[in-house]
């Protein structure tokens, strides 16, 4: 029987009270948060010590450097850490913004931590590569509503 690991992850969020929440609930549904950031450079410091399995990113950062921007860099030293940004921002806007990397998955917010978990469950637990973004999150219909 093969055992998966715990995933490891580094948070980055500007809003210190949704890190906190993402933080609590990552633990309580037994991942290991090894560090969390408000900025690009503390975010790559952080992956750097720890080398994180995943990185769960804000689109909107402090400092120079955006979210998807952010991406590229840790793509480029650590390829096999799996992204996931969430936003508020619309996700055609962030697509049309994505010049070759990408994250591996898109969450909207507002959204339910449990939700998030899965996201991350089904990240860790994939052994080839995610697919596109383009590929895996279609636009939500006109009718769509997040509560």
């Amino acid at each position: 029987m093969k055992v998966c690991k715990v995933p490891r992850i580094v948070i980055v969020e500007a809003d210190r009270a949704l890190a906190f929440m993402m933080a609590e609930s990552f633990t309580s549904a037994g991942f290991k948060v090894v560090g969390c950031a408000r900025n690009a450079g503390d975010a790559i410091e952080l992956v750097q010590q720890h080398k994180p399995d995943m990185l769960i990113l804000e689109f909107d950062l402090e400092g120079q450097m955006n979210g998807l921007e952010l991406v590229a860099q840790i793509k480029l030293r650590h390829p096999a850490t799996r992204t996931i940004l969430v936003t508020g921002w619309d996700i055609n806007d962030i697509a049309a913004r994505i010049e070759g990397v990408h994250p591996d998955r898109i969450v909207r917010k507002p959204f339910m931590p449990q939700k998030l978990i899965q996201v991350i469950e089904h990240a860790h637990h994939r052994a080839s590569p995610l697919p596109a973004v383009a590929a895996t999150l279609p636009p939500p219909p006109p009718s769509f509503h997040m509560h």
